[in-house]
């Protein structure tokens, strides 16, 4: 990538990003790729979310599963959690990572602190993460579903 033209002075650096708060959020998936792991020995799924209402509309979340890794709890884990994801979108048996872009759900998210084993890799900052999804049905929390909520 050539960066030819691009003058720093001319634009502000990116400010400290702030933490969504927790809560239920109305989302969609906007974006699904494929990416190689480090080491070579699988992939996961990257999917994009944006929040699509209330003061937090426009920010966007990461959620990653690793379907493809020789880690068999990992891949559980995201299996679980794609379940979590086709359920409440009403697409059970997508074809294809496209068929989970652009339909709304509920994302419930949470404030977590850092682990001992990120704390000792230097991540000290708390960070989000999504623990359950459910059908959207506007910007409140789903009505309870028979979905068990995706732990991590």
């Amino acid at each position: 990538m050539k960066l030819d033209g691009f003058n720093a002075d001319a634009i502000e650096p990116m400010a400290e990003r702030t933490l969504i708060p927790a809560g239920w959020y109305k989302i969609a998936f906007i974006e699904a790729t494929e990416v190689a792991n480090k080491a070579g020995t699988g992939s996961y799924l990257q999917l994009v979310a944006e929040i699509l209402e209330g003061e937090q509309q426009g920010r966007k979340y990461y959620e990653r599963l690793n379907l493809n890794n020789p880690n068999e709890m990992a891949v559980a884990l995201a299996q679980r959690t794609l379940s979590g994801i086709c359920r409440s979108i009403n697409v059970r048996t997508p074809k294809h990572s496209s068929d989970l872009l652009n339909r709304p759900l509920m994302a419930k998210v949470v404030v977590k602190e850092p682990s001992a084993k990120e704390q000792a890799a230097g991540y000290t900052s708390p960070k989000n993460e999504i623990v359950e999804y459910g059908e959207a049905e506007g910007a409140a929390k789903p009505a309870a579903s028979n979905l068990p909520p995706r732990k991590r």
